[in-house]
């Protein structure tokens, strides 16, 4: 095989090293670069100035819904998974009308009846806060 052919199968060999198989996303994480807790996320949410009226640690519902951590405000639910199987599964059952995911994080709007276009800003500040 020539010195180019050896080129042309490694560069092919490290194309398809590096594609992986595997469909997990990285750990969510601040732009500090450490795990993205619930509470990150509210604050987030605060200093955007979104509406977060009666804050509230609900965490003992984790257990049943297989979630790490979960703060409910009367516009959204963010719940923290250790997880994103679980994750997804809790946005799928719940549908894209009702629930974001991004990565290990859930926003819920199902209990609060948040319309769709009031998720919105709720959306877009938990992807400015993982960029």
């Amino acid at each position: 095989m020539t010195r180019h052919g050896v080129a042309v199968v490694m560069g092919v060999l490290a194309l398809v090293t590096g594609c992986g198989s595997g469909t997990a996303e990285p750990e969510l994480t601040s732009a500090a670069g450490t795990p993205v807790s619930a509470q990150q996320v509210i604050n987030a949410f605060q200093a955007a100035g979104l509406p977060m009226p009666e804050v509230r640690d609900n965490s003992h519902n984790c257990e049943k819904l297989g979630c790490r951590e979960q703060i409910t405000t009367e516009k959204v639910t963010v719940l923290v998974f250790d997880d994103e199987a679980k994750a997804a599964k809790l946005a799928e059952t719940y549908g894209a009308e009702d629930a974001y995911r991004r990565g290990r994080v859930v926003l819920s709007f199902r209990a609060q009846r948040t319309s769709a276009d009031k998720q919105q800003p709720y959306r877009a500040e938990l992807d400015k806060l993982t960029q």
